[in-house]
């Protein structure tokens, strides 16, 4: 019987990246009689744990460039969720999901939508799905916005919610509007704007 393979997954610091993915690769993986290695890319022996391990491969992640540049430096298989390193990697078709978005609510008889973005390239990349969507199904773009995010880590981001600068951009959209939030945290920062301002917000 030949031996099982190893593999080691790498995650994240932030619980929401990667966490899904991880859970259907190792669902994946027992199906065929693999064993893994879990590490995250933020613990302080990280680049020790990973240069000694034995493991046949890495599947990562983790959504940082020095994690990244740790991991294409084994010299054993190596694949990401990262295209700026170079390699292989999976990759969200980012214009699709902005376009899905799009749809969804053209279903549910919005005509006036807006997309809220950050500056990440991602975000730029659902932005110009939004639009093409849009545009595809005969409507104008109504309004994208593209906040400056804070560098560091994705929690930071929660400054955003506090600031009132969304909430200034949701006032100035007037009402009914429908928009499309490029994350989670966005989504959540601008109902919280919604409810300040007053605004009702359909389940």
């Amino acid at each position: 019987m030949p031996a099982a393979v190893t593999i080691d997954l790498v995650l994240d610091e932030n619980p929401f990246v990667g966490e899904r993915a991880a859970r259907g690769v190792a669902n994946y993986g027992r199906q065929r009689g693999w064993r893994y290695q879990l590490q995250t890319a933020t613990t302080p022996n990280f680049r020790e744990w990973l240069g000694n391990s034995s493991s046949a491969g890495v599947i990562g992640f983790a959504n940082s460039a020095d994690a990244e540049a740790v991991m294409r430096g084994l010299g054993k298989p190596v694949v990401t969720i990262r295209e700026d390193i170079g390699g292989p990697a999976v990759l969200l078709d980012e214009a699709a999901l902005a376009r899905v978005a799009v749809e969804h609510l053209l279903e549910q008889g919005f005509r006036r939508i807006a997309f809220c973005g950050v500056s990440f390239g991602w975000s730029t990349a659902r932005a110009a799905g939004y639009d093409r969507a849009m545009r595809a199904a005969g409507f104008e773009p109504q309004d994208t916005r593209g906040f400056g995010a804070p560098p560091g880590v994705w929690p930071e981001w929660l400054g955003l919610m506090t600031g009132g600068t969304i909430g200034a951009w949701v006032a100035s959209l007037g009402a009914p509007v429908a928009i499309v939030a490029c994350h989670d945290y966005i989504a959540t920062a601008i109902l919280d704007a919604c409810d300040r301002l007053g605004r009702s917000v359909p389940e």
